[in-house]
């Protein structure tokens, strides 16, 4: 199963969010959920630093199904789009396939 985890603070500000395991729908390279969340994780980091211009810290572990992306500063409106965007593209394919594959959680953390 993946698990996604989005942290924000109590007043919704998002702080990261981690992405973590294998859908295990179908055999390695053919299990389109797990080429789902892929694609949405890395066009995520890609337009938080592309388009938006949020700094972020992001670790991933290839091949191991693991992507952490932290803000390293409050994230601009366009970086709270494309979070809010992440979030809906995990829920429809939740949606679409259950929530056997894929789970989504959202923590609030208190801020340091």
């Amino acid at each position: 199963m993946i698990q996604v985890t989005v942290f924000r603070d109590p007043d919704g500000t998002y702080r990261s969010f981690r992405c973590e395991g294998h859908a295990g729908y179908a055999d390695k390279g053919e299990d389109i959920i797990c080429s789902a969340v892929s694609i949405l994780v890395v066009n995520t980091v890609n337009s938080l630093e592309g388009i938006s211009k949020d700094r972020v810290r992001t670790v991933s572990k290839s091949g191991k199904g693991y992507v952490d992306c932290e803000f390293l500063e409050t994230p601009t409106e366009i970086g709270k789009a494309f979070m809010d965007s992440f979030i809906m593209g995990i829920r429809g394919i939740i949606k679409s396939y259950g929530d056997d594959y894929v789970n989504l959680d959202i923590k609030e953390v208190s801020r340091c």
